[in-house]
C-alpha cells in the first residue's frame, strides 16, 4: 500500500493544543488525485508492537457514506459502506482486522490519524442488480464493554489515575476465574496516557483517591463511565496513533477536556449554516439521590444512600422548575463520603437546564481542532424565538464524507459539565432565560 509523502512524520503529530510547527490554514492543499479523507485496512496486533504501517493490508478509496462521529466519554464510530462484489469488499473480515481513517492535515501537509477500530458489525444487502456491504467500527474503548472482571476487585484510596491505568492492564491480560490466561487474544494496542484539559502531557496525577469495590461480571467500559462521572473525576478519550506509532493512547483529561476558546465562535447565519436545538427532561434532574452498597447480605439493613439537590427543585415563588428527582445506582461504592460524590457529580452534571445544539458548520469552516472536543465556545443565535448569545461545550463531532472527499461537520454542544460551569457564567439555570438561550 501507498502512502502519500508528507512534510511532517505522521505518527509525530499530536492532538494538542499547541502549534507543534504547523503552518497557516490552507498551506499544504490536499494532493492531487485524492480526496481529504482517506479509509485504511490493517491486521489487527495482538502485540501493540506493531505500527499501522506494519499492518496494512490496503486502502479502502471504494468506500462511500463515511461517516465518523467522536462523542465526549464516548467510543469513535467509523461507518461507511462498499460495494460487496468488489475487490477491496473481499478483503474485509469480521473481527479479524481494523480500519483507519485519515484526514489531510493542511496545516501539517501530512495525513493525521483520526480514528482506528475494530470492523465489529457488517451487513450485507444483496440483489440482482446490486450488494452493497455495510461496515461499523468501534475504537478500542469500544472494547472494554466486552472485557469482564472475572474476579473481584477493591481499591483502597486509591487515586482515580492508578484505578483506570490497572483496569486497563486486566483488560488487555484477562485471566480466566481458574488462572488460564486469555492473552494474546485480550491485548489491545492501547496504552494510558495522563493530560491536560489541553492535550499536553500532565505530570502529576490527579490526587483524587478512590474506595472502590468492584464485583466479578461487571464490564470495564461501565466501570470506567461510572469513575469519570464522579464529582472531580475525568474526561476521556482515544487518540489513534499515527503511522509510525505502535498504540493508541486512552487519555485521561483531568479535570477535565477542553479549554475556552475566544479564536472562533459558532454564529447561525455565517460559520453555522443549519441548527436543531432541543430541551430534555429526561436528562435533568434537580434532586438526585444515589444508593451505593451497604455491604450486607441482609436485605433489611437500611441502604447506603446519598442525597443532593438544587435550591429550584423547591423554590416555586422564584423559580417555578418544581421537583425532578433522578436516581443513580453505584453497587461499587462502599464508602458515604463517595457516595455523596458521586451524587454531587450527577447533580453538577445534570442540573442545570442548558439546551443542546446540533449545528451544521459552513463549508470550510472547520480545520482540524477548530475546535476540539470538550472546547467552550461561543454560541450565536437569532432567529424566532431564539436569542442566544452564550458559550456551550462542544460534546460531538460528526465528518460526514462525501464520495468526492469533500466533507460536512456538524457539531453537538450542550451543557459545560463538572467544572466547567463556571467557564460559561452567561449560561443561567433560570427556565425562564430558556427563550434566549
Amino acid at each position: 500500500m501507498t502512502w502519500p509523502a508528507g512534510r511532517a512524520a505522521v505518527g509525530d503529530l499530536e492532538d494538542t493544543y499547541t502549534p507543534d510547527g504547523r503552518a497557516a490554514p490552507g498551506a499544504y492543499p490536499i494532493p492531487a488525485g485524492r480526496g481529504r479523507w482517506r479509509v485504511t485496512l490493517h491486521a489487527r496486533d495482538f502485540t501493540a508492537s506493531l505500527t499501522p504501517y506494519q499492518t496494512s493490508l490496503a486502502a479502502l478509496p471504494d468506500a462511500a457514506n463515511r461517516k465518523l462521529t467522536r462523542a465526549w466519554n464516548t467510543p469513535a464510530q467509523l461507518d461507511f459502506t462498499i460495494d460487496g462484489r468488489s475487490d477491496q469488499a473481499s478483503l474485509i473480515a469480521e473481527l479479524q482486522q481494523d480500519v483507519m481513517a485519515w484526514r489531510w492535515d493542511d496545516t501539517a501537509g501530512a495525513d493525521r490519524a483520526m480514528f482506528r477500530g475494530v470492523v465489529s458489525q457488517t451487513s450485507d444487502t444483496v440483489s440482482e442488480e446490486s450488494h452493497l456491504l455495510a461496515v461499523t467500527a468501534h475504537d478500542y474503548a469500544g472494547m472494554f464493554a466486552r472485557r469482564l472482571l472475572t474476579n473481584a476487585l477493591a481499591y483502597n484510596n486509591v487515586d482515580q489515575d492508578d484505578i483506570v491505568a490497572d483496569l486497563v492492564s486486566k483488560a488487555n491480560n484477562v485471566v480466566s476465574v481458574n488462572g488460564t490466561p486469555m492473552s494474546p487474544g485480550s491485548v489491545m494496542p492501547l496504552t494510558v496516557a495522563l493530560v491536560n484539559p489541553d492535550g499536553t502531557t500532565r505530570t502529576a496525577k490527579s490526587g483524587q483517591a478512590r474506595v472502590r469495590n468492584y464485583n466479578a461480571s461487571t464490564d470495564i467500559a461501565t466501570l470506567l463511565g461510572e469513575l469519570a462521572a464522579v464529582i472531580n473525576g475525568f474526561d476521556y478519550d482515544v487518540l489513534p496513533t499515527g503511522l509510525n506509532g505502535t498504540a493508541d493512547a486512552l487519555r485521561l483529561f483531568y479535570p477535565y477536556q477542553g479549554v475556552q476558546r475566544s479564536d472562533l465562535a459558532l454564529v447561525y447565519g455565517s460559520s453555522v449554516t443549519a441548527l436543531t436545538r432541543q430541551i430534555d427532561s429526561g436528562a435533568y434532574g434537580n434532586f438526585w439521590r444515589a444508593v451505593g452498597n451497604n455491604g450486607s447480605a441482609d436485605p433489611a439493613a437500611p441502604q447506603l444512600v446519598a442525597e443532593t439537590w438544587n435550591t429550584d427543585a423547591n423554590s416555586v415563588s422564584t423559580r417555578p422548575v418544581g421537583l425532578w428527582m433522578s436516581v443513580d445506582n453505584a453497587p461499587s461504592v462502599v464508602t458515604q463520603a463517595t457516595l455523596n460524590d458521586q451524587a454531587n457529580g450527577d447533580l453538577s452534571m445534570h442540573g442545570t437546564i442548558i439546551p443542546t445544539y446540533t449545528l451544521t458548520l459552513a463549508p470550510g469552516f472547520y480545520g482540524y481542532g477548530s475546535p476540539y472536543l470538550g472546547d467552550v465556545v461561543p454560541l450565536v443565535v437569532r432567529s424566532g424565538r431564539l436569542n442566544v448569545n452564550t458559550n456551550v461545550r462542544v460534546l460531538g463531532i460528526t465528518y460526514n464524507i462525501g464520495a468526492d472527499g469533500q466533507e460536512d461537520v456538524a457539531l453537538t454542544v450542550g451543557q459545560p459539565g463538572r467544572t466547567l460551569v463556571q467557564m460559561i457564567q452567561q449560561s443561567q439555570s433560570d427556565v425562564n432565560a430558556l427563550a434566549r438561550r
